[in-house]
């Protein structure tokens, strides 16, 4: 009965040094999951919830104990060194939504975990390392402005149908070098689909999903790491109107233009870090291809007036017009994840 009882942590730390049997060979944790998602970027709650799965080519495979271990860096994590938290050895079967009762968590910081399981055939099965990020949790960490164009003129109203052409924002900034990591928080409301040198980040529709903007807005979180070159780089907003212009008059209620904020945190090799955020250093135009735009009514696209490479650095954006600063949405910012699966 003895090897049926799990330890404790001493044991699992030291578990990984042991020979897998051939047993364990067909035992596999699989699932694992952050707020169920698989390595999620910008988690808002302060005790995420972990789950996995055991997958066995053996029939009446169980768990009966677990332990998470969760540390800021993947060599602590190995090393058990340093941990933010150990749940130690916890007798149960449990394995959905289990949550964390570690240390506080930082806003925009990685974390990684793993979770050793042992089976009712006494096996200590451990599992890969996952991660996942913290959004921004305090309204003090944006520094971002919110931005659009200010152009209430331009909204016409036929038998009650509203229409406003799509607004295009862009930055242009310089990299010291290759970045170590660098993460995109983005709410563009009433929708919006954002790009970096020329690539689409993300595969997300009508993100971030809408909200009752007087009470919460949704922002989103991108590792856009791989997106970022030395020297210089441009960021791009398409920003549509979503449900934050009301798509008719009367009846239908409206929150005002369209709007953009975001914020780009880089860090480098070196430990400095560059925060690049929408102010009035942007530059807009409303004279793209998108001329209507709304989820009632769709689209109306205009090849004439594309605007080109207007995503890139090297783009020649002197007739844009510089954005204008608006007025914050009420709501408060609370993080959404991209969403589950891809869109194709």
């Amino acid at each position: 009965m003895r090897k049926h009882i799990l330890l404790g942590s001493f044991i699992i730390g030291l578990m990984v040094s042991f020979a897998v049997s051939d047993s364990a060979k067909k035992i596999a944790l699989t699932n694992l999951q952050t707020e169920m998602r698989d390595n999620p970027e910008g988690i808002a709650t302060i005790k995420p919830r972990f789950s996995w799965k055991i997958a066995s080519e053996k029939p009446d495979v169980m768990q009966t104990a677990y332990q998470i271990d969760v540390a800021d860096t993947e060599k602590n994590l190995k090393k058990r060194t340093n941990l933010l938290w150990s749940s130690g050895a916890v007798q149960s079967g449990r394995s959905v939504l289990v949550e964390y009762a570690g240390k506080p968590l930082e806003s925009g910081k990685v974390y990684y975990w793993r979770v050793t399981v042992q089976t009712n055939e006494g096996l200590l099965i451990q599992s890969a390392t996952q991660r996942w990020s913290m959004g921004l949790l305090n309204d003090s960490d944006w520094k971002a402005k919110w931005i659009g164009i200010n152009d209430p003129e331009n909204l016409k109203v036929d038998d009650q149908r509203t229409t406003l052409a799509a607004r295009y924002l862009r930055k242009k900034f310089d990299a010291e070098a290759k970045p170590k990591r660098a993460v995109l928080y983005v709410s563009g409301v009433g929708s919006s689909v954002c790009y970096m040198n020329g690539k689409r980040v993300g595969d997300d529709v009508f993100g971030p999903l809408p909200t009752w903007y007087d009470a919460s807005v949704s922002y989103l979180t991108y590792d856009v790491t791989s997106y970022v070159s030395k020297g210089a780089n441009a960021i791009g907003v398409t920003l549509g109107n979503g449900r934050f212009l009301t798509m008719r008059q009367g009846g239908m209620m409206g929150f005002g233009l369209p709007r953009l904020l975001a914020q780009l945190e880089i860090e480098y090799e070196n430990g400095k870090r560059t925060t690049i955020i929408t102010d009035e250093s942007w530059l807009a135009t409303n004279k793209g291809p998108i001329v209507e735009n709304n989820e009632f009514d769709g689209e109306k696209y205009d090849a004439r007036l594309e605007l080109g490479a207007w995503t890139e650095a090297k783009y020649d954006d002197s007739g844009w017009q510089k954005a204008a600063l608006m007025d914050a949405p009420k709501g408060k910012l609370i993080s959404q994840l991209p969403r589950l699966s891809s869109v194709t």
